[in-house]
C-alpha cells in the first residue's frame, strides 16, 4: 500500500524542513539514518523541479517583454506640426511649438487625435490578455457606490452610481426614511457619457440648486 502526502513549499523556492511527523508516514525506511538521506534525496528533486519552474517563468516573461517591444519598434506616430509660438513671461521667452493642438475643436486637431488612437489601438487590440483584463476590471468595479449626503432642512440629497454607470445619478429624499427620487441624471446628458455634472449645490432655503457642468471637458454654469 503507497502513502501520499502533501507538502506546502515556501514561495522563495528554498528547500523544505521536513518535520519527523513525516517520517510516519514511510515506515519502509526503518532507520533514522536511511530517512535522512531519503528525504535528502526528495529536496533534491523538488529544489532542480523549482528551479526548472522559475528558469520557465522568467524566460516566458522575456520572451513576452521582447515581443512587446517589438511590436513597440513598429509603431509609426502621426507627425504633430510645429508653429512659431514664443511666449514672454516675466522676460523669459518660452516657445510652445504645439499651441494648436490646444484648439481641440479644431479639424487639424481632429485629424491628428484620431491618428494617433488608430496607433493606440492597433498596438491594444494585439494584446491577447487585454480582453480578459478588462472583464476582470468590470467585475470588480461593478458594485454600488454611494457617496457621503448633505442636508438642506428637511431634505438629504447624494449621488450614487449603480456599479457601471458613466456619471453619478443624484438622488434627493425627504428625511431618512423617505424614498429616494431621482434629482439629476447626468448620463441623459449626452448620449456618448462625456459630459458630467462637476459640482451641485442647493441654497439653504432648498429651493435653488446651482450646478457646474462638464461637457467633453468644457465646463459651463447652470441654475435649477
Amino acid at each position: 500500500m503507497e502513502s501520499f502526502f502533501l507538502v506546502a513549499l515556501r514561495r522563495d523556492h528554498r528547500s523544505v524542513n521536513f518535520s519527523r511527523l513525516c517520517y510516519q508516514l514511510f515506515p519502509q525506511v526503518s532507520r533514522e539514518r536511511d530517512q535522512e538521506e531519503y528525504f535528502d534525496s526528495l529536496r533534491s528533486i523538488w529544489q532542480v523541479r523549482a528551479q526548472k519552474a522559475a528558469g520557465a517563468g522568467a524566460v516566458a516573461a522575456i520572451l513576452v517583454l521582447m515581443a512587446s517591444l517589438s511590436l513597440a519598434e513598429s509603431l509609426e506616430y502621426p507627425v504633430a506640426r510645429k508653429m512659431e509660438q514664443v511666449d514672454s513671461y516675466h522676460g523669459v521667452k518660452v516657445s510652445d511649438p504645439y499651441r494648436w493642438l490646444e484648439d481641440d475643436r479644431s479639424e487639424e486637431t481632429g485629424r491628428w487625435v484620431k491618428a494617433e488612437n488608430e496607433v493606440t489601438f492597433s498596438y491594444l487590440d494585439k494584446i491577447p490578455y487585454r480582453a480578459q483584463v478588462m472583464k476582470r476590471l468590470e467585475q470588480l468595479y461593478n458594485y454600488p457606490k454611494y457617496v457621503q449626503p448633505f442636508r438642506r432642512g428637511s431634505l438629504y440629497f447624494f449621488s450614487k452610481n449603480d456599479g457601471l454607470q458613466n456619471q453619478n445619478v443624484f438622488y434627493v429624499q425627504t428625511g431618512l426614511e423617505g424614498a429616494p427620487e431621482i434629482l439629476l441624471d447626468p448620463n441623459k446628458f449626452s448620449a456618448d457619457g462625456t459630459s458630467r455634472l462637476h459640482a451641485l449645490t442647493v441654497s439653504r432655503m432648498d429651493n435653488i440648486a446651482p450646478m457646474r457642468c462638464r461637457r467633453a471637458g468644457r465646463t459651463g454654469k447652470k441654475r435649477m
